[in-house]
């Protein structure tokens, strides 16, 4: 077990703020892949997929530099906030069009079972 700092005239706590300024709130512009994977509600590992498959850009990664030979080495997908909402945003419309489906499929359903049971 560590002993406490013994508290001295000068010793500042640094949980209690000296500043009247509320703290500084940054807005990340990209997501790493379990912040993205947070964000959109998907699994990091389907998140991971996406930009694999070419489906979600994202800057970084392991084949970087075959992409941007005269950028820095990032080892980490770095997921920029308005591509994951463009993703999301292009998903909308095939889960309208599936779920207009289903309920094409459950009305055929009910049909069926009425015509069975008369």
């Amino acid at each position: 077990m560590v002993p406490p700092v013994p508290k001295t005239k000068n010793h500042v706590d640094p949980s209690v703020s000296s500043s009247t300024s509320p703290p500084l709130q940054i807005q990340p512009r990209g997501f790493r892949i379990p912040e993205a994977a947070l964000y959109s509600g998907f699994s990091p590992f389907a998140v991971e997929e996406f930009i694999r498959q070419g489906l979600l850009p994202a800057v970084g990664g392991v084949d970087w530099l075959k992409y941007a030979p005269n950028e820095i080495g990032l080892s980490a997908y770095v997921v920029l906030k308005e591509d994951l909402d463009k993703f999301l945003d292009s998903l909308k419309g095939a889960a309208q069009e599936r779920a207009a489906y289903r309920q094409r499929e459950a009305a055929r359903a009910r049909k069926t079972v009425k015509a069975v049971a008369a």
